[in-house]
């Protein structure tokens, strides 16, 4: 599944938007309907730039993108995965490097 950005708000939606190649089409009203090329489209509702997205309509207008997690982290709107240890101290790293059993473990 993919994660939803907490607290973004439009302006930042609307300039991952266009980083990713969507052009507004028309504006109803506080609709603003972005447009790709691939003929994907998705309505983004707000009044101000400032104003922040609920999570359902969030992870709404990004299920109409088509967006995944990488593409979310590509655009700046979750943030990068910190990397993952594997468990081990550098201790163990140590006594396991030298009993050649890192490769299966490190």
């Amino acid at each position: 599944m993919t994660q939803t950005p907490r607290g973004a708000s439009a302006r930042q939606f609307v300039r991952a938007l266009q980083a990713d190649g969507f052009v507004l089409q028309r504006v109803r009203g506080s609709h603003r309907i972005f447009r790709h090329a691939d003929s994907r489209r998705v309505v983004v509702a707000y009044h101000q730039l400032g104003d922040t997205f609920p999570v359902g309509t969030l992870r709404a207008m990004i299920r109409d993108v088509g967006w995944q997690d990488a593409d979310l982290r590509r655009l700046g709107l979750i943030e990068q995965r910190p990397q993952q240890a594997s468990g081990f101290s550098e201790t163990h790293r140590g006594v396991l490097s030298s009993t050649g059993l890192c490769g299966r473990f490190c």
